[in-house]
């Protein structure tokens, strides 16, 4: 065999051999990834599930900065200083009573003063406070939302779009973690859902007079019923006996025709 040949029949077997573990790695990745696209569903699902009820959580929180902390400070303490900031600097009329628990985030530091969480019992009321949120300008202290991991990672991220929104003379805010430039959202991805109004005629009540003449219709319908059964009856009652007449007639004028042939019969 000449080496050429050699040379051919190597090309093809290397060809065949990479043509045939392409398609054995394609059935396996084929398998493989019908195995693991429900679980990545899931597992998808369950990730916005908890981001879900993770925001719902923290809806009714805010949290406070540049509260100055005593080192041995107890909660009664907290508590009248929480209340004197929003009632007397935020000008708001809140009690001990609305407010689920007060407590300071993370670790004891003597450089720094940790912030406030606040948990109130209704959203609304927590809306109302950070709206008055204005009166603390100037105070050295401030008021936030009380965000979760994903929302300030959100966050993070429109920073630079917003500085540049800024420096081209337009006003951007970002409010939560969406991205806000003159009354306009910047997520354009998320579009809210078309609420679907379902329109429900109402019955109308039915008068007593009405209600009187049903049932007068009702019974006479069902006298009419009665009647008409009544005289399917009756017909059908006399048409009995009209059979049963005939079969009397017919069975006597059977029985005397074989007399006759009777006696006749004798008489021969």
């Amino acid at each position: 065999m000449a080496v050429s040949d050699q040379d051919t029949l190597l090309e093809k077997i290397g060809d065949m051999y990479e043509s045939k573990t392409n398609k054995i790695t394609d059935i396996v990745l084929d398998n493989v990834w019908k195995k693991l696209e429900p679980l990545i569903n899931e597992i998808t699902m369950l990730k916005k599930k908890t981001i879900f009820y993770e925001n719902d959580h923290k809806r009714r929180n805010f949290v406070l900065y540049g509260v100055h902390e005593n080192q041995q400070e107890s909660f009664q303490e907290l508590s009248k200083c929480v209340l004197n900031i929003l009632n007397c600097l935020m000008q708001t009329d809140i009690s001990l009573y609305e407010i689920d628990h007060i407590y300071r985030l993370g670790h004891k530091k003597s450089y720094a003063s940790r912030p406030i969480l606040v948990k109130c019992l209704t959203s609304w009321r927590k809306e109302e406070i950070m709206r008055n949120g204005k009166h603390l300008k100037g105070r050295g202290i401030y008021i936030e939302h009380d965000l979760s991991k994903e929302q300030v990672r959100r966050r993070r991220e429109l920073i630079p779009e917003m500085m540049e929104q800024r420096k081209q003379g337009k006003h951007a805010v970002i409010k939560l973690d969406q991205l806000i430039v003159k009354g306009q959202e910047s997520n354009e991805d998320e579009t809210p859902q078309e609420m679907k109004v379902k329109t429900v005629v109402p019955k109308k009540k039915k008068n007593n007079i009405e209600i009187v003449a049903k049932e007068k219709e009702e019974i006479t319908s069902n006298e009419k019923q009665w009647k008409i059964g009544v005289q399917d009856k009756t017909e059908h009652e006399e048409q009995n006996e009209l059979k049963d007449q005939h079969k009397i007639y017919i069975s006597t004028r059977n029985s005397k025709s074989r007399t006759k042939h009777k006696q006749k019969a004798s008489r021969k």
